[in-house]
This record gives structure tokens, C-alpha cells and sequence, in this order.
């Protein structure tokens, strides 16, 4: 019975030792996980951070995008406006040119009727 006893007895001392093996096994596991579970909720966190950041750029872009959108509608309608006021310097333009030929003819009548007067002036003097 002794010797049972001692069989036992080394047998409770090897399982002991495996289970204390087990025990150190599972806590290093433990604790590797733990350490993989903080890295990886560090790198969630990292993520979430980039996406903020991306976004806020995203959201500076669009801002920047309807910016500039609104200006090449103000440069549209001021370039609408500058034709418009073209097209009006030339209508006055031409308006002004018929005028002085007009003046120009009439000028010109003038001048005519102006020597007829002379010449007429000048057959009574005589």
C-alpha cells in the first residue's frame, strides 16, 4: 500500500506540476491576448482618428469645391454682364458713327449752301 500511496503521490505531484505548467500556459495566453486585444483596440482607436481627419478633409473639400463654385457663377454672370455692356458700346458706337456722318452731310450742305450764298453775294456786288 505504501508503495501505491507513493505512486500516487507522484502522480499528484506530476499532474500538480502539469497543472501548474497549464496554469502558467494559460495566464502567458491570457496575457498575450490581452496584449494583442490593447493593440488592437490602440490601432481601432488610430482608425478612427484617420477617419476623422479624413472626413474633416472631405468636408473642407466639398466646402472648398461650392466656394469655388459660387465664384464661377459670379465670373459667368460678370462676364454675362461685361458682353451685355459690349454689345450696348457698340449699339452707342454705331449710333454715334451714323450721327456724325449725319452731321458730316449736313456739314458738307452747309458748306455748299455757304458757297451758293457767297457766290450770289458776290453777283450782286458786281
Amino acid at each position: 500500500m505504501a508503495d501505491e500511496v507513493r505512486k500516487l503521490a507522484e502522480q499528484s505531484a506530476a499532474a500538480a506540476t502539469d497543472i501548474g505548467r497549464l496554469v502558467q500556459q494559460t495566464t502567458q495566453a491570457t496575457r498575450n491576448t490581452v496584449e494583442k486585444a490593447e493593440e488592437g483596440a490602440q490601432q481601432v482607436r488610430e482608425g478612427a482618428q484617420v477617419v476623422e481627419t479624413t472626413s474633416q478633409a472631405f468636408n473642407n473639400i466639398i466646402v472648398a469645391i461650392n466656394n469655388l463654385s459660387k465664384e464661377i457663377q459670379e465670373i459667368h454672370s460678370a462676364t454675362q454682364q461685361l458682353s451685355s455692356g459690349s454689345q450696348q458700346i457698340a449699339a452707342a458706337s454705331q449710333q454715334q458713327s451714323a450721327q456724325i456722318q449725319q452731321i458730316a452731310t449736313a456739314a458738307e450742305t452747309l458748306a455748299n449752301l455757304g458757297q451758293d450764298l457767297n457766290e450770289t453775294v458776290h453777283r450782286f456786288k458786281f
